[in-house]
C-alpha cells in the first residue's frame, strides 16, 4: 500500500516573515515537540493522577520537551516535600520521576554541540535516535495499525528503519526531521514521517511543516485529532504551557488555545482540500479539566472558497447549512 501524502505545500511568503519574526523573539527554552508515542505522556498522566502535577494539560499533545522538564520539575518539587516518610510510601512516584529525569536528560538536556563541540553556536545538530522493526502479515491490511501515523501493515515482510534528530538555529528556533525507510510489498521508499520548523517566543509557539496531534483524553479517547492517520502538512499557532488570562477572566484557571491549517491529500473527492482545526482547553482546578474543539474541511479543486457569512457561521459553530458547494 503506497502511502497517500500530499506534497509539502510552499509556504507564504507572510508566514516566512511571521515565523522568522518569532524565531528572533524566541529565547533559549526552544524545544522539539515529544513524538506522540512517548512514554513521557503516560508518565506524566500518572504524576497528574496521583497529584504531582496540578498545571498540566495532558490531553493536547504534542507538546515540547521543555513543556514536560516544567512539568517534572512541578511533580519533583511536590514529591520532596512529602518527607522522608511520605516518599517511602509512594516509591513508584519517585521510580517515574528518576525514569522521566533520564529521558528528560537524554532528550532535552542543555549542552546541545554542533561540529566544532560546542554549544551555543550558530547551527548546533542533535541526534535523538535510530530505530527499527519488522513485521509479518498474511494478507494486507485494510486499516492502519492503532496510534501509528496512519502506517498500515502491508502483506508478507514489513521493515521499517528511521532516526530523528533536530536542529537548533540560534537557540531561537528548532528544525526536527524524522525519515524513515520502509520496504514491504509495495516495494521501497523514504518517507518523512514527522518534519518541521518550530519557533518560541516565551508565548506563543509557531510551527510549520508535518507532524501529529492528539486531542482528548485516554489512549484510544480522540475523536477529532489522532496519530491513527497520518502526520498532517500543517501551520499550527499555540502556546507553550497553560496560562491565566487577566482581570475577570482569570477565574476561567488555565487556559490553553490552539489552532491549526492543514492541506489534505490528492486522492480525495475534492482533491488538496484544506482542514482548519481550532480547540481551547481550559482547567478552572486542578481536578477538572474541560475542552471545545471543532474541524472542518473546506475548499480543494472543484470547490469554491466559502463566503464571509458562511466563515461566520463556522466560527460560531452554526451548522444550520451544509455548504455543499463550498
Amino acid at each position: 500500500m503506497r502511502s497517500n501524502r500530499p506534497r509539502l505545500p510552499a509556504l507564504p511568503a507572510l508566514t516566512i516573515v511571521v515565523f522568522l519574526f518569532l524565531a528572533g523573539a524566541a529565547g533559549a527554552a526552544v524545544s522539539a515537540n515529544i513524538p506522540l508515542e512517548s512514554r513521557v505522556y503516560r508518565d506524566l498522566e500518572y504524576l497528574e493522577a496521583r497529584g504531582y502535577v496540578k498545571s498540566a494539560m495532558l490531553s493536547t499533545r504534542p507538546f515540547t520537551w521543555g513543556e514536560s522538564t516544567r512539568l517534572y520539575l512541578e511533580a519533583r518539587a511536590r514529591w520532596a516535600s512529602l518527607g522522608d516518610k511520605g516518599r517511602a510510601r509512594d516509591m513508584r512516584a519517585g521510580a517515574v520521576l528518576n525514569r522521566l529525569a533520564a529521558v528528560l536528560d537524554s532528550n532535552a538536556g542543555a549542552g546541545y554541540e554542533g561540529a566544532s563541540g560546542a554549544g551555543g553556536g550558530v547551527v548546533s545538530f542533535r541526534p535523538f535516535r535510530l530505530y527499527s522493526s519488522y513485521a509479518y502479515s498474511e494478507r494486507e491490511s485494510f486499516f492502519a495499525g492503532r496510534n501509528n501515523n496512519g502506517d498500515a501493515p502491508e502483506e508478507g515482510s514489513s521493515l521499517r528503519a528511521g532516526f530523528d534528530a533536530e536542529w537548533r538555529l540560534l537557540d531561537a528556533a528548532i528544525i526536527y526531521l524524522n525519515p524513515e525507510y520502509r520496504s514491504g510489498g509495495s516495494g521501497t521508499r523514504t518517507e518523512l514521517v514527522r518534519g518541521y520548523a518550530l519557533a518560541d517566543t516565551g508565548v506563543f509557539q509557531l510551527e510549520a511543516g508535518r507532524d501529529s496531534m492528539w486531542w482528548g483524553a485516554g489512549y484510544n479517547g480522540g475523536l477529532l485529532m489522532t496519530n491513527n492517520a497520518a502526520p498532517l502538512d500543517m501551520i499550527k499557532l499555540t502556546t507553550g504551557w497553560p496560562f491565566t488570562l487577566p482581570w475577570i477572566f482569570e477565574r476561567a484557571g488555565l487556559v490553553k488555545p490552539t489552532v491549526f491549517l492543514a492541506r489534505l491529500g490528492g486522492q480525495r473527492a475534492y482533491p488538496r482540500a484544506n482542514l482548519l482545526g481550532m480547540r481551547l482547553d481550559f482547567k478552572p482546578s486542578p481536578h477538572f479539566q474541560l475542552a471545545l474543539n471543532r474541524t472542518f474541511i473546506f475548499g480543494g479543486e472543484g470547490k469554491r472558497s466559502p463566503t464571509l457569512g458562511e466563515w461566520l457561521k463556522v466560527f460560531v459553530s452554526a451548522d444550520s447549512a451544509e455548504h455543499a458547494a463550498s
